[in-house]
């Protein structure tokens, strides 16, 4: 359901309606069934743990964060800069290398400070670069977002690894592995339901913007009177009649505000990740005080 709505107009496909009922109805039974029985499949009453049970909510925004952000980063490029592939891959490159690098000292620092602290830490790095993608124009391509993608390889490697012991190390040998199959179904469970909504939430913000925008580009407004002539004189210079110069020219403004809603609408997106980041900084601290074994 949350991989498809978009795709096919959510709850106006037959498809999505069938797939939220049986989700409305097996999901419930699922939980019921699993707080039932002696030998569970997935042990959900370990979420009782305030750690674990904290940590996998904790981690579930991290998740939708995490699989957002590399979400929203290609589809911005392509959509709106026109990006390759591979030029997408050499923006995105940012992002990974710096945490090549990092990622070794991850274990050392965890024995040292506070969980808490370090995944408070980590989220609030990672939020800030998502804020720093709230303010984009027409001009911020690959070269801008480099930055950016630098500030969250910071973050990131401080978020999951800790998050990760912090949830699992008070728990007994034996329900760390059920506590450990919770923590990850919750990361990726966050990752479908983020996609799925900023997917969405494109789309809808487009069209908002789009709107918005589309009511003041009137004819009768003097600059938009000076843009469509001078655009006009442009493509009759190119050896185009006049009235489809006239239609090229309403084509091309047309063409700009969808543009300047796609990036209007990436913007929202980003600053929605960076609120919930911020609201997973502060939801760790319900964690008990815990280091690194």
């Amino acid at each position: 359901m949350l991989e498809e709505g978009q795709r096919q107009d959510w709850f106006g496909s037959e498809f999505i309606q069938r797939c939220a009922w049986l989700s409305a109805i097996f999901i419930p039974v699922f939980i019921f069934i699993e707080l039932r029985r002696k030998k569970p499949l997935v042990n959900l009453r370990l979420m009782t743990n305030r750690n674990l049970g904290v940590s996998c909510v904790t981690n579930f925004i991290l998740g939708l964060a995490l699989y957002g952000s590399v979400y929203l980063l290609p589809q911005y490029l392509t959509i709106v800069q026109g990006y390759s592939a591979f030029q997408t891959g050499v923006a995105m490159v940012w992002v990974g290398i710096p945490q090549l690098f990092i990622f070794p000292f991850v274990p050392f620092l965890m024995k040292r400070f506070d969980l808490r602290l370090m995944v408070s830490v980590g989220t609030l790095v990672f939020a800030t670069s998502c804020f720093m993608n709230t303010q984009m124009s027409h001009d911020y391509a690959g070269e801008q977002f480099a930055i950016s993608n630098v500030v969250r390889a910071l973050g990131q490697p401080f978020t999951i690894v800790p998050l990760s012991s912090l949830a699992t190390v008070v728990l007994q040998p034996k329900d760390v592995g059920d506590g450990s199959a919770l923590f990850n179904i919750l990361r990726n469970l966050g990752g479908s339901v983020g996609t799925a909504l900023l997917d969405t939430m494109i789309t809808r913000r487009e069209q908002f913007h789009d709107f918005r925008i589309g009511s003041y580009i009137n004819p009768f407004r003097p600059p938009v009177q000076d843009r469509l002539n001078y655009l006009t004189q442009q493509f009759q210079t190119r050896g185009i009649n006049e009235a489809n110069s006239m239609l090229k020219a309403y084509a091309e403004i047309k063409q700009v505000v969808r543009r300047e809603a796609y990036i209007m609408a990436f913007n929202d997106c980003f600053l929605i990740v960076g609120i919930l980041l911020l609201l997973g900084a502060i939801l760790v601290w319900g964690c008990k005080k815990t280091l690194a074994k």
